[in-house]
Formats: structure tokens, C-alpha cells, sequence
């Protein structure tokens, strides 16, 4: 590649190499113009194709960045991905992954999905793949079934899907239905004593919700594939509890009546048996006025409602105001 053939214009600068090889930079996209008349003027012929190069991809995949707006099929899309990948543009990072992600994120038909996902990708680290997909975690029981139901498979190279419809979108919802991913942030909420974590793959075009009360930790949507197990790696090992289970703990006084309970190894395990054995608990509406059930434990309360155990819990300690809907007490309220 020892020399090109370009002519400079009012509007821009057209450039060829000596393989046939063309392309025009317009004068609208000033830094990626100046930087291609940098390039020509230095010589720097190489650098000057792979410019080429990264707008003809662009544009073919419907994206467009001028002056510091990214277009897609025309339209401008302004949200917190097209600022990142703007950014990487300009700074000649390798954009093509998430060119590829913005592609598929684009045919999620949900608007809250498009300008929501980004941002639960970033705050929980999760990386985007060659071919514009991302990895998340998952919780699974022991024998790689879902944890909710304990009948989906969820082993090696599985791909769990429902139906679209069935997935709820509200991401107002912290409790409902749809196949949930998380990040390794969320995970700590879990006791994930006899569960395992496996990474899964998922096509941003599946995304339908990102509840909001989880500061952006979990999604659901509607397909996945499962890669591997993680459970035993390095990196994932937990190095303390608080990790495996983050909800304060109440004050025990009378230990003695547990004395009956094996294999305890901390006071979390000793907190969760003992709220699991011995505490009723009562289950209200949200406004309060209106007592719907009581339980004699939080285990019953999961099976009956299937809320997760830490999530009542976080209610009955404090940490939360309601889950599912509900509001949870270990005593009956004023107005009952």
C-alpha cells in the first residue's frame, strides 16, 4: 500500500487506494475528517484504511456517527450505549462488537428494553460478545434445573426459552415472571449453599425488563443459552459471607431452642434456620390495611407464593419496604 489517490472538495475528501478500494470523508463528521486529512497528510496510508474500513462498516450496518450523534437506519438513538460506543469511536477503540450489539439490540421491539439494557450492562460489569450478544450469571440448583420451579433444564449448552407474551415487562415488577439473569453483584443475595452459577449468553433483542428495585442487577427475558459453570472458579469463590447472604440479621437471644439444627457453620445459616423454623409471619397489601395471610414460617411463605426466602426477609428485617407486592411482618399490624 505505497500510495493513494484522493481530491479534497468543499464538502469533503475522496479518497482511493491502489487496489480500487474508496471511500469519502465528509467535512459534516469534522474528527473523523480531520483525522483521515492527519492520516493523508503523514502518510500514514495504513491507519488511513482501517479508518476507511470502520466507516464502511458502520454505515453498512445502518449506524452512522456525525458530530457526536449516532444514527441508526436514519434515526438518531440517544441513550447511554451510542454515548459509549461515540465515545470508543473517537478514541479508535474496536467498535465492531458493539456495533453488532446495537444491531441486535435494535430489533427488541420494547423502547425501555433498548435504552434501559446498556446501562445494566455496565453497572454489572458484563461483557458484550464478538457477535453482539452479552454473558450474565445465573442461580441453578445442584442438578441444573431453575430454582423457582426446579423443571427447566438449565445444564451445559441448554437453550432456555418461553414465550415473549409471558415474560412481564413491567419493570415496576421486582417478582414476576420471565426467565431471570442477573449480574455477579445480584448474586449475593442468595444463599447459594448446594446451588450452582452458571454464565449465560444472552441476544440483547431478548431483554423485555429491568426491575428497577434491584439498582439494576437483574433482568428478565425470554431466552438464554447456558455456557458454563462457574461455580468452583477462581474468581468466582467467595472469600466471606456477607457475599452469600447481605441481609442484616436479627438479634437471637435464646440459642439454646436451636439446638436441635446440624451442620450450622455461621449466624447466617443460624438466622435463616431460625427464621424458617420458628417465626409466623403475616402477609399485608401494600397500603397495610389489608391482612391477606399468615404463615408459620418464611419457607411456607416461599412455597405458597413463590417470592424468594431472602427477598420476605429483607421485608421482615427492614431492608425493604415490600416484595412481590406485599408487605411482610413478623407481627400483626395495628390496624389488623
Amino acid at each position: 500500500m505505497n500510495n493513494i489517490s484522493y481530491i479534497k472538495t468543499n464538502s469533503g475528501i475522496n479518497v482511493m487506494f491502489d487496489d480500487g478500494f474508496n471511500y469519502i470523508f465528509l467535512q459534516d463528521n469534522k474528527k473523523i475528517y480531520d483525522a483521515a486529512l492527519n492520516y493523508i497528510k503523514t502518510k500514514n496510508y495504513e491507519k488511513l484504511r482501517e479508518l476507511c474500513m470502520t466507516e464502511k462498516l458502520l454505515n453498512s450496518k445502518g449506524i452512522i456517527i456525525e458530530n457526536n450523534k449516532l444514527y441508526f437506519n436514519g434515526e438518531e438513538v440517544n441513550n447511554t450505549l451510542t454515548k459509549r460506543i461515540i465515545d470508543m469511536y473517537y478514541e479508535e477503540f474496536d467498535i465492531e462488537p458493539m456495533k453488532l450489539f446495537l444491531s441486535n439490540l435494535m430489533q427488541n421491539p420494547l423502547k425501555t428494553a433498548i435504552n434501559e439494557l446498556y446501562s445494566f450492562l455496565e453497572y454489572g460489569m458484563l461483557p458484550i460478545t464478538e457477535d453482539g450478544h452479552f454473558l450474565a450469571y445465573k442461580v441453578v440448583t445442584k442438578d441444573y434445573k431453575d430454582c423457582h420451579t426446579n423443571t427447566i433444564d438449565n445444564s451445559i449448552g441448554a437453550i432456555v426459552k418461553m414465550d415473549r407474551d409471558l415474560v412481564d415487562s413491567d419493570s415496576n415488577k421486582t417478582c414476576s415472571s420471565g426467565l431471570h439473569i442477573c449480574s455477579k453483584e445480584y448474586i449475593k443475595h442468595f444463599c447459594i449453599t448446594d446451588r450452582r452459577v452458571v454464565i449465560v449468553k444472552v441476544n440483547p433483542k431478548d431483554i423485555v425488563s429491568i426491575p428497577k428495585d434491584y439498582n439494576e442487577t437483574k433482568a428478565r427475558c425470554c431466552q438464554y443459552t447456558v455456557i458454563k459453570d462457574i461455580t468452583d472458579d477462581e474468581f468466582f469463590k467467595l472469600e466471606d459471607k456477607s457475599l452469600i447472604y447481605t441481609d442484616d440479621i436479627d438479634d437471637i437471644d435464646d440459642t439454646d431452642d436451636i439446638d436441635d439444627i446440624d451442620d450450622i457453620d455461621d449466624i447466617d445459616d443460624i438466622d435463616e434456620e431460625y427464621h424458617k423454623i420458628y417465626k409466623k409471619i403475616y402477609k399485608y397489601d401494600a397500603s397495610k390495611d389489608n391482612l391477606i395471610a399468615v404463615y408459620n414460617n418464611i419457607d411456607e411463605a416461599f412455597h405458597d407464593t413463590g417470592i424468594e426466602r431472602y427477598m420476605i426477609n429483607r421485608v421482615l428485617t427492614g431492608a425493604r419496604k415490600t416484595t412481590g407486592g406485599y408487605v411482610w411482618s413478623y407481627s400483626l399490624l395495628d390496624n389488623s
